[in-house]
């Protein structure tokens, strides 16, 4: 995703990110949380939320994975980019 949100296409890195974790089956800690990210940032905080509950479940020592749940679940306070 570019720096410049001028010229950021959130929709259709959302798009493009949920044909990737399609790809894995939603199999992937990384590519959940990828897509994460982008529902996050395209304002689908509950798919947020419950994406990277599963994300969890494939990672579940994974620090970051939980830190950022606790953000998500706090209606977003954290800026994040893809």
């Amino acid at each position: 995703m570019a720096k410049d949100e001028k010229i950021q296409d959130k929709v259709k890195a959302l798009e493009h990110v949920v044909r990737a974790v399609e790809m894995t089956k939603e199999k992937s800690a990384e590519a959940l949380d990828t897509i994460v990210r982008a529902y996050f940032i395209n304002g689908k905080k509950a798919e947020a939320t419950e994406t990277k509950k599963k994300a969890i479940q494939f990672e579940p020592d994974n620090r970051e994975f939980e830190e950022n749940l606790v953000l998500y679940e706090r209606d977003g306070k954290k800026t994040i980019s893809l």
